[in-house]
């Protein structure tokens, strides 16, 4: 899918076929919520003792439930009949917020909203360095256009590298996103590769590092650096909580249906409770009960160096207590307790928010200089 540089919200045919797909989709879990919702109020009640014959309600939700879903499916297949054409910036990021959020679910149902992985920008050369930017949850490559960000790039490719920038959906597993980004960087041929991630990104990066080395493909060993920025290594708070919301919905018989609803949430975001890089780690807190870290610690491959870059929108430098990025903490961005880091760099920027990172010359002037080290 080719962008246009305009501003104003366009939708294609396709995006308003894939918008009703998802609308549909969720009118029929909200439906079947309500329905589970009843049949547990109306079992709890009195009229719960009258004669099976008499319960027809759950009939009627049944009915209202397919009556959602089975337009939702025809709607899809009908989505991918339709050619894409250029869509303007808005669209795109509205695209993005959904795969973010719905991203799982949208690729389950082969919904045309939902996003390959592809790249855009330099198209990678056998034999010649890559730099790839990868970016966070909600997001696409478009986000990356920024002076700071270009002036970067342009840096980069006078030193002869080739300067890619990855769409996907945000919304899959980390650890899945990360097995597609390591079969894509597979086909490169890259003589050299810097991996360089914001948010969740970084997350991904790391993954695909680390399940490459794992299956032994070249890349893994081509890589030199990998650079994490506002990267979520042990969790975002705004995930836990959202976590601990639906464990209070869990509190009572009538209100635990509902949690269907909170987990509706992506698998990414589930994902980013603790920061689990691995399927192994997803399946260990797939419990909305479960509230230790369950993760099993990677190790940072010695031949690459890394780079973690914390925001705070603390602006004094002398403070002890730092303030969020509004996203992700310093303590996880930094990460200075995790297993085998000692090596790694750390920056830390004051009076930064989280977006903010993208396009602070700050974080652009340390990674040329902790690049220019090695």
């Amino acid at each position: 899918m080719r962008t246009q540089s305009s501003s104003s919200f366009s939708p294609d045919a396709r995006f308003l076929l894939g918008i009703s797909q998802l609308s549909l989709s969720l009118a029929g879990e909200i439906s079947d919520t309500v329905g589970t919702v009843h049949r547990e109020v109306h079992s709890s009640t009195p009229l719960g003792l009258l004669p099976p014959q008499t319960h027809i309600a759950r009939h009627v939700f049944a009915l209202l439930k397919h009556s959602f879903l089975l337009p939702a499916r025809m709607i899809g297949l009908a989505g991918h009949q339709i050619p894409q054409r250029e869509v303007d910036t808005m669209t795109l990021s509205v695209q993005a917020a959904i795969n973010g959020v719905f991203g799982d679910m949208l690729a389950g149902q082969n919904n045309p909203l939902a996003f390959g992985m592809s790249l855009h920008g330099d198209t990678p050369v056998a034999g010649q360095p890559l730099a790839l930017f990868v970016h966070g949850l909600c997001l696409h490559e478009q986000y990356w256009h920024n002076p700071a960000h270009l002036a970067f790039s342009d840096d980069l490719s006078k030193k002869g590298f080739r300067v890619s920038r990855l769409r996907y959906n945000s919304g899959l597993p980390i650890a899945e996103n990360a097995r597609l980004l390591a079969e894509l960087l597979e086909t490169t041929g890259a003589s050299r590769i810097v991996l360089i991630g914001h948010s969740m990104g970084g997350l991904i990066s790391r993954s695909a590092l680390h399940q490459a080395s794992d299956a032994g493909l070249r890349w893994a060993g081509q890589t030199t650096h990998l650079a994490a920025i506002g990267s979520p290594h042990h969790g975002a708070e705004a995930e836990r909580l959202g976590n601990y919301a639906n464990r209070l919905l869990n509190l009572t018989r009538w209100s635990a249906p509902l949690t269907r609803l909170g987990n509706l949430r992506s698998a990414a975001i589930h994902d980013l409770r603790f920061g689990n890089l691995l399927h192994s780690d997803r399946e260990r807190a797939a419990d909305i009960f479960h509230t230790h870290d369950p993760r099993e610690p990677i190790p940072l491959p010695d031949h690459v160096e890394h780079l973690f870059v914390a925001g705070t929108r603390t602006v004094e430098k002398t403070a002890t207590k730092l303030r969020s990025d509004l996203l992700v903490t310093p303590a996880s961005a930094l990460a200075e307790e995790y297993p085998g880091s000692h090596g790694v760099t750390r920056e830390l920027l004051h009076g930064v928010d989280h977006m903010q990172l993208l396009r602070d010359e700050g974080v652009y002037g340390r990674m040329g200089r902790w690049m220019g080290r090695s």
